[in-house]
């Protein structure tokens, strides 16, 4: 009897055979030998697949990058040497424009014709040299063939410039309220005026302020916007200005003889005009005093006004002194009296009669000073015939 793993041979054989029939190796050792067309066109695919993936994974070198700038780098030069005639004959016509403008802005015969304020002037040179520079400019930029950059450059300069009207925009305010203060002129140079308060006589005016000279001798700047929107006094403008006496003068001294020479003290005072004529009012019946002001006239071109006003005050106390006319301090009397009914009726008389005397002595010395006072009327026709500015009332 043979041995038993001599029986298991043909069954090992057989599975064998099985696991090579199904597997892959032998499906294709299984299948037709293919034809060299198909191998060719199977490498072909293979080599274009492996291509892609290489250019798809693989960097460009440096090579590659620097070769397209410099080709443009090497146009961009070509392209400005060619145009360098063209390009210096458009900086010709600006920097002609320029001299131009320059000279044109240096004319004084045309600035003087059209503007009197030597500021007005100045910003109407700058206008001027601005519009000629522009026009230069734009011309330029057509040569070049350039002129749609005037657009961007135009829009460029309104963003830059709004920018700087918030940032400087105490400076632009300053500026154009100097233009339009020269405009209007209402001061010139060494007229006495106050602006809020402050007083001085104009020095100068710039850009950007005004200077006034204090009575102290001091310089004071003040900006042109507030120069502008401020409350102004003029002293100067009108060259007549009036100056008061403040005088008080005892109750029982006459009102009518206080004023008559309170006004003929003024009327010799040197300085004063004779018409307006000085003048006398009663401000008021105090406590103890009658306080009476007088008024008048300076002609500020051939007379201080400080001056004729301290002289005429001295005149006014003088006159009152050398008359005998009290003017009393601030005092309180207190007075016991014992009259008899007959004496008191007779003390009122008496005092009914003096002040009898005192209405007629005032009314023959100022019975025409009850009439309408025209001096300031007459002066205003006349400053409004002088004037050039429109009325707009």
């Amino acid at each position: 009897m043979s041995h038993p793993l001599l029986r298991l041979l043909p069954c090992v054989a057989a599975l064998a055979l099985a696991v090579a029939a199904l597997s892959p190796a032998s499906a294709v050792a299984a299948s037709p030998p293919p034809s060299s067309a198909d191998d060719a066109a199977a490498a072909a695919a293979v080599a274009a697949a492996v291509g892609e993936s290489a250019t798809a994974v693989t960097a460009p070198s440096v090579g590659d990058r620097i070769e397209p700038t410099w080709d443009r780098i090497d146009r961009r030069v070509t392209w400005f040497i060619e145009m360098l005639p063209v390009i210096g004959l458009a900086l010709l016509v600006i920097v002609a424009f320029w001299f131009l403008g320059r000279l044109v802005s240096r004319w004084d015969l045309p600035f003087r014709l059209l503007a009197t304020n030597k500021l007005l002037q100045q910003v109407l040179r700058q206008v001027v040299m601005t519009l000629f520079v522009l026009v230069g400019l734009l011309i330029g930029l057509e040569i070049m063939d350039a002129t749609s950059l005037v657009g961007a450059v135009l829009g460029a300069a309104g963003v830059v410039g709004l920018a700087l009207g918030f940032a400087f925009k105490d400076l632009v305010e300053n500026y154009l309220a100097s233009v339009l203060l020269s405009i209007r002129r209402p001061f010139a140079a060494n007229d006495f005026i106050s602006i809020d308060g402050n007083e001085g006589n104009v020095v100068r005016m710039t850009m950007s302020d005004t200077i006034l000279m204090t009575a102290d001798g001091n310089h004071l700047r003040l900006p042109n916007a507030k120069v502008f929107n401020s409350v102004m006094l003029n002293f100067t403008r009108n060259p007549r200005r009036r100056f008061d006496c403040a005088v008080g003068i005892g109750p029982d001294e006459s009102v009518g003889a206080a004023l008559r020479l309170g006004v003929e003290a003024l009327a010799r005072t040197p300085g004063v005009l004779a018409e307006p004529a000085p003048f006398g009012r009663v401000e008021a019946l105090a406590d103890w005093t009658v306080n009476l002001r007088f008024f008048a006239w300076v002609d500020q071109r051939s007379a201080d006004y400080g001056k004729a006003a301290s002289e005429g005050r001295r005149r006014v106390k003088t006159a009152l002194d050398r008359e005998g006319i009290a003017m009393p301090n601030p005092t309180y009397r207190l007075e016991t009296v014992a009259l008899e009914k007959a004496d008191l009726a007779s003390a009122k008389q008496g005092q009914r009669d003096a002040a009898a005397r005192e209405d007629e002595l005032a009314a023959a010395a100022m019975a025409h000073e009850v009439e309408p006072d025209t001096t300031i009327d007459r002066q205003i026709a006349e400053d409004r015939a002088q004037s050039d500015e429109k009325n707009l009332l």
